[in-house]
């Protein structure tokens, strides 16, 4: 399954790439971006990660410094999840 979703306030050209991966053992999706240095995180569901992560960007932005227009920017969220053979978008 691969889910993509916008979060944030919109923003003309910066995007936030999230890849999140199903793992089967610990039973949560595993989410890193190479967008925001420092950004690994596991949620439950896709909407938990879809919640927890705008703070974690805001949060992880200010930290290393990056470009404060990156704090509001919409997050694509990319899941990849073998047990759902379909592609959702929201």
């Amino acid at each position: 399954m691969v889910a993509k979703a916008n979060l944030g306030a919109r923003a003309m050209t910066n995007r936030i790439t999230v890849h999140a991966d199903w793992d089967p053992e610990a039973g949560v999706y595993v989410a890193t971006s190479d967008d925001v240095v420092g950004l690994v995180t596991e949620a439950e569901s896709y909407d938990a990660l879809r919640r927890k992560l705008p703070a974690m960007v805001r949060d992880l932005v200010e930290l290393n410094n990056l470009s404060p227009v990156l704090a509001d920017a919409p997050i694509d969220i990319l899941m990849s999840d073998p047990r759902c053979p379909a592609t959702l978008a929201s």
